[in-house]
């Protein structure tokens, strides 16, 4: 009989630092999470004069198109099992814990989401389990991460968005969001712990190609195997 786990990946997908350019002064972040779905809803700078969402709304409110199942830290992933190769989703959790840790499941596949506020950085913890008796290989795995890099009009834009600058380089990628406007603080992501060799702009339905693309959730994407 196979071992219910074969190997365990854990990743680190971010620590969030915000610095103000000007002085080289560390911000502290915060963020919410959705009740429903454990996925972090809003991102913010204390601190910050604009009290800017640095995360795309998904509860619709923003665009009626992007709701809760692409909020951020929800994802997908390919399964393949003996002969067989299964697309899969985690957007409902199998629960909840005490201290905000988030289980999902995906086919054979459990999720578990951590998070952690350190000395004002924000780090996020990704473990892949396989619960299954055989091996399951994976492969495009997304984990959705809505930043809000988009263009409703000049005045949001300048205090309200951010550009968005993507370096894919495996395990020192790192992700650079500058305000739009250049007024500090800004925000950074960065892998500590794993490795991340592409991104996407992913498009949930047929409508979005009429907007600018950036108008899209961002979700980032790799294959390994378990």
């Amino acid at each position: 009989m196979n071992n219910l786990l074969h190997k365990c990946l854990s990743l680190t997908v971010c620590s969030v630092i915000a610095l103000n350019h000007s002085f080289a002064q560390k911000h502290s972040v915060a963020f919410t999470t959705n009740p429903h779905t454990g996925a972090m809803s809003t991102l913010t700078i204390n601190g910050d004069a604009r009290n800017m969402n640095w995360l795309v709304a998904t509860d619709g409110s923003q665009y009626p198109w992007i709701k809760e199942q692409y909020g951020w830290g929800l994802g997908y992933l390919t399964e393949k099992n003996g002969g067989d190769s299964t697309q899969y989703e985690w957007k409902t959790p199998a629960g909840i814990d005490q201290d905000g840790s988030v289980t999902y499941n995906a086919g054979t596949i459990q999720i578990r989401v951590k998070r952690q506020l350190n000395n004002g950085e924000l780090t996020e913890r990704y473990t892949f389990l396989n619960t299954g008796k055989n091996v399951a290989a994976l492969s495009d795995i997304g984990i959705y991460t809505p930043l809000n890099d988009n263009y409703p009009d000049a005045v949001t834009c300048e205090n309200s968005r951010t550009d968005v600058h993507i370096w894919e380089g495996e395990s020192a990628a790192y992700i650079n969001a500058v305000r739009m406007s250049g007024f500090p603080p800004h925000l950074g992501l960065v892998v500590t712990k794993g490795s991340i060799d592409r991104y996407e702009i992913y498009e949930p339905v047929y409508r979005l190609c009429h907007f600018k693309k950036n108008n899209r959730p961002l979700c980032f994407s790799r294959s390994c195997s378990f």
